[in-house]
C-alpha cells in the first residue's frame, strides 16, 4: 500500500530573509554580466534561508544551468533562484520549462539586483509576490 503526500496548496508569496536575498544581491551582481543560478532551501516556517550554490553549475551570456548529478540527496530544495542581467525579471519558455521541473517557488532576480528588482513564480510560472524579512 503506498500512501500519497496530501497536495499542498500553491503559494501565494515566496517569504524570504534579508541575509538570503543578500546572498543573492550580491551574487548576482559578481556574475554580471553573465546569469547567477541557485537553488533555495526554506526553513520550517516556509522562509527561504539558505542558498545552495551547486557544483560545475554553469553561469553563462543568457543562459544558467544547474548540473543535476551534483545535487545533494537530501538538499530539501524548494526551488531556485537566477539572474537576468539584460532583461526583465519576467520567466522566459526556457525558464517556465525548468520551473516545472525543479520545485514549487522560483526567483528571478534583474540588474540593478535590489529589493525592486526581484519577482517570484510558481512552478508553473504564474507570479508570486517576494516579502524580504
Amino acid at each position: 500500500m503506498t500512501s500519497k503526500k496530501p497536495k499542498q496548496p500553491k503559494p501565494q508569496s515566496i517569504r524570504i530573509t534579508r541575509d538570503a536575498f543578500d546572498f543573492i544581491a550580491h551574487a548576482a551582481r559578481n556574475t554580471d554580466p553573465d546569469e547567477f543560478v541557485g537553488m533555495l532551501r526554506q526553513n520550517r516556517r516556509g522562509i527561504i534561508d539558505t542558498i545552495l550554490i551547486i557544483p560545475l553549475s554553469e553561469y553563462g551570456s543568457g543562459f544558467s544551468s544547474i548540473n543535476l548529478n551534483m545535487v545533494p540527496a537530501l538538499s530539501d530544495s524548494c526551488g531556485s533562484i537566477h539572474s537576468h542581467p539584460g532583461a526583465p525579471p519576467l520567466p522566459s519558455q526556457a525558464d517556465r520549462l525548468f520551473f516545472s521541473r525543479m520545485g514549487g517557488v522560483h526567483l528571478i532576480i534583474a540588474s540593478p539586483y535590489d529589493d525592486r528588482s526581484i519577482r517570484g513564480y510558481d512552478d508553473a510560472g504564474a507570479p508570486l509576490g517576494v516579502e524580504i524579512v
